[in-house]
């Protein structure tokens, strides 16, 4: 959403106020349905073997996010690439979501993290280093604007499967 507010045009500032409104009200609903599941009744049981397993390998998965997010920047500086760092992260976050469909068995975040994977790559080899969108560098715009509709598509997938296992369970 950054990078909107980045290209500097009213149209894209419009559009950054639009996508702040429409997180915020996913936000509101996460937290809704987040609230009704733990007011069901034995909502929290004891976690099983399998559950712990899974909680340890999300853990190891989110930590090396995390040391590859804190180094791509100083790195990428150290380079004397900085303009690398936004479309680098994004990589990261995409690859990421690869082994988390493995350890949460859901198979919609490998199309997640490849789309992502993807518009970075795209990204790289389609737009020069220097090119601009408005005042914003295309680097930086163009894989975040490209990765928006995947994240909201699967995040809509995502609340509905919460939403009917909710339905279900009350």
């Amino acid at each position: 959403m950054l990078s909107l507010w980045m290209i500097g045009t009213d149209a894209a500032r419009l559009f950054f106020l639009v996508t702040a409104t429409i997180a915020a009200v996913l936000v509101a609903v996460c937290v809704a349905m987040i609230l009704g599941v733990l007011r069901m009744p034995g909502a929290i049981p004891p976690r099983t073997p399998d559950e712990q397993a899974v909680v340890r390998r999300f853990m190891r998965v989110l930590a090396a996010e995390v040391v590859a997010l804190i180094l791509v920047g100083p790195v990428c500086l150290a380079l004397r690439r900085p303009v690398l760092i936004v479309p680098l992260s994004v990589l990261i976050v995409g690859v990421h979501f690869l082994p988390l469909a493995w350890v949460f068995r859901v198979p919609r975040y490998y199309p997640l993290g490849l789309l992502f994977c993807a518009a970075v790559l795209l990204t790289l080899l389609m737009f020069p280093e220097d090119a601009h969108l408005g005042q914003a560098t295309a680097w930086y715009v163009v894989p975040s604007m490209g990765c928006a509709p995947v994240a909201w598509l699967t995040a809509g997938a995502n609340l509905r499967e919460v939403s009917q296992f909710v339905r279900k369970s009350a």
